[in-house]
């Protein structure tokens, strides 16, 4: 590829992530330079139940996020679920938080993306979310990777965006009192939102 961009007079190639070692290593080989454009943040797994994690956080985050976690969930019920089974309760959330971004959400593409993740992943494919009513009202759609949980994207429906705390809750607090130290070893919160992930424990890494 190097070779047919230089033939081609093209002045550059870019590669747009070379964290993982035998591609660093080539990119330096041929001649390449690598650099981080963005942080990725992880949260590394120390707890084996709530009270452990909050133990692992300053007094003052462990007593903001104790009081978060305290409303939301007298607002709404947290828990696991199949997001197969609550599929339409995702896409819409999906496609509300979209919008409130001024993005498109499209219900038809949100559905197909969804199908397509459950054909390759399967039973890897999880959500944490909050109910209400009886219905899913905020959530994130996650991954297991081996021992690491990537959290791929979060849902808030217009009812979920009147409950308190509702994104934290259940893109963070949802999660993290359902996994631990004996099936985790980190979650991983992708790219941006450095403050918010940074209040609840998660470290940056270059990509």
């Amino acid at each position: 590829v190097r070779d047919w961009c230089a033939r081609s007079g093209l002045a550059t190639l870019d590669l747009l992530f070379t964290a993982d070692p035998a591609l660093d290593r080539a990119v330096a080989e041929l001649g390449g330079l690598s650099y981080p454009i963005t942080g990725r943040w992880t949260l590394p797994v120390w707890w084996q139940d709530w009270s452990g994690y909050l133990a692992g956080l300053t007094s003052k985050r462990a007593r903001a996020v104790s009081r978060e976690y305290r409303q939301a969930s007298e607002s709404m019920r947290l828990a696991e679920f199949d997001p197969h089974e609550h599929a339409e309760d995702l896409i819409e959330g999906r496609c509300a938080l979209l919008r409130r971004y001024r993005q498109d959400g499209d219900p038809a593409a949100e559905r197909r993306r969804l199908a397509l993740l459950g054909e390759q992943f399967g039973d890897r494919l999880t959500g944490f979310g909050g109910f209400a009513q009886g219905r899913l009202v905020a959530g994130s759609l996650c991954l297991w990777h081996g021992r690491t949980l990537q959290v791929m994207y979060s849902a808030l429906t217009e009812a979920g965006g009147t409950h308190p705390f509702a994104h934290f809750a259940t893109v963070y607090y949802a999660v993290i009192e359902r996994v631990g130290t004996a099936d985790c070893d980190e979650i991983d919160y992708g790219i941006s939102h450095s403050a918010g992930k940074q209040a609840r424990g998660c470290r940056p890494g270059s990509r």
